[in-house]
């Protein structure tokens, strides 16, 4: 079928447990009034909330006026599907980002110590260790050495670098650039075997890692990578990065110029061949060679990036829900440690593997009671071991799951958990094994 002369399109929102996605509806119609009808049919049919603001447009003006370039052929294929009998399509764009997912990984990773015990020297500086420096610069000569340094990481940066005559840029512009100069990233050309690098290469003696020296490798002071490209065009692919939209329309400030960051980056878009593209510049990127402790971690793709469509510049849904996950599940493993520093006593009762399930439990209950802060986490976790069960089927008469499941205010729902609590004990219902008052 001619299917540009019968689609319409619009973008909109779908709205589903307090959360809105953005949509792209397809409508097989023959003019935008019966494209509107057939959205509202649908609507009631699958008991969907969808908003949307602008008429349905015929597809190809769709394409021109609204759509993301990298989703075009998706949708093109999609239209295919419509017909009579199915005349609407939603389109989830975060679900097919995430599920746009190679089978094998797309880069390989490679970690090793940066140098054997018998290169250390007594020396201010060590030389460039033999693991790292076919990773710097090839015998072939083929590409360049390059890194992004970051000057916050030492208060020698920049002067050091523009001291040496090392040929730099600041990754912002202008009077943004002058203003951050001394915490800004940079880019930097690395001749090879140039002093610098061994300075970057350099581990602070043991005990003073903290202190500012001119040893950097145990800094995070930022990350090396080969390249054939100019430097104009490798600072100008960086800058891109600094700031990066969200999915949802959010504007983020990436610090991608941290090795940790970097590496954290890298492994959740291993499988992703399009994203990798997008950062790697299609193949501008030969490899990225990253500080971590004493060790190199070493990137390469195992695909020619150079061929693959790159996805749009953005941090999607799955990503910054991973961001989330690993967030959280850091401040959770805290979480549980300082019960176990402030209450050592829980160490009589419960091994940490119990008290993990305990905070985590707690936690996914805050998230469904609307309750953000890690107070609460805290609080409930603490209850729960205290009294042997959990927050919300200790009370028999589950008043505490009304409070819990109300709209009340959080520390309101906090301060009428804790008189329940008291009640409850006071009736000798519960009993407090800890023997500490846990909630006064």
């Amino acid at each position: 079928m001619q299917y540009e002369n019968l689609v319409y399109a619009v973008n909109g929102l779908q709205l589903s447990n307090n959360e809105q996605e953005n949509i792209i509806i397809l409508i097989y119609a023959s003019n935008a009034e019966i494209a509107k009808n057939y959205i509202t049919v649908y609507q009631q049919q699958n008991q969907l909330r969808l908003q949307y603001t602008f008429l349905p447009l015929p597809l190809n003006t769709y394409f021109q006026r609204h759509a993301d370039e990298t989703l075009i052929e998706q949708l093109k294929t999609l239209a295919q599907d419509l017909s009579e009998q199915y005349p609407v399509l939603i389109f989830n764009p975060n679900q097919y980002l995430e599920n746009e997912k190679s089978k094998t990984a797309c880069l390989t990773k490679n970690e090793f110590p940066l140098r054997q015990e018998d290169e250390y020297s007594p020396f201010l500086f060590q030389s460039i260790p033999d693991s790292i420096k076919p990773y710097l610069w090839s015998e072939d000569s083929s590409g360049h050495c390059y890194a992004i340094i970051n000057a916050e990481v030492s208060v020698w940066f920049p002067q050091r670098f523009e001291l040496d005559d090392i040929q730099s840029a600041c990754l912002f512009k202008g009077e943004e650039g002058e203003r951050r100069k001394k915490t800004a990233p940079y880019l930097l050309h690395l001749p090879e075997n140039h002093p610098f690098v061994e300075e970057l290469c350099s581990e602070s003696p043991k005990g003073k890692e903290s202190e500012d020296g001119f040893q950097q490798w145990n800094k995070s002071f930022g990350f090396f990578f080969r390249s054939t490209a100019t430097f104009d065009e490798l600072l100008h692919h960086f800058r891109k990065f600094i700031y990066m939209p969200t999915y949802d329309d959010r504007l983020l400030y990436f610090r991608f110029y941290d090795p940790i960051v970097l590496e954290q980056y890298f492994d959740r878009l291993i499988y992703y061949p399009k994203k990798l593209a997008t950062f790697w510049g299609q193949g501008l990127i030969d490899s990225f060679i990253l500080p971590k402790g004493n060790d190199v971690v070493h990137y390469i793709p195992t695909i020619d990036l150079a061929k693959i469509t790159p996805a749009k510049k953005q941090f999607d849904k799955f990503e910054l829900n991973t961001i989330v996950d690993e967030r959280n599940a850091v401040l959770l493993k805290n979480l549980v440690t300082e019960l176990l520093d402030t209450i050592p006593m829980l160490n009589d009762h419960y091994d940490r593997a119990t008290i993990e399930k305990v905070v985590q439990h707690c936690y996914r209950l805050c998230q469904t009671c609307a309750l953000y802060q890690t107070i609460d986490i805290g609080l409930f976790a603490l209850l729960s071991l205290a009294y042997g069960n959990v927050i919300d089927i200790l009370d028999p008469e589950k008043k505490i799951n009304q409070i819990l499941q109300s709209d009340i205010a959080e520390q309101k729902k906090r301060y009428l958990i804790k008189q329940r609590i008291s009640i409850l004990e006071n009736q000798k219902i519960i009993r407090n094994k800890l023997g500490a008052n846990l909630h006064g």
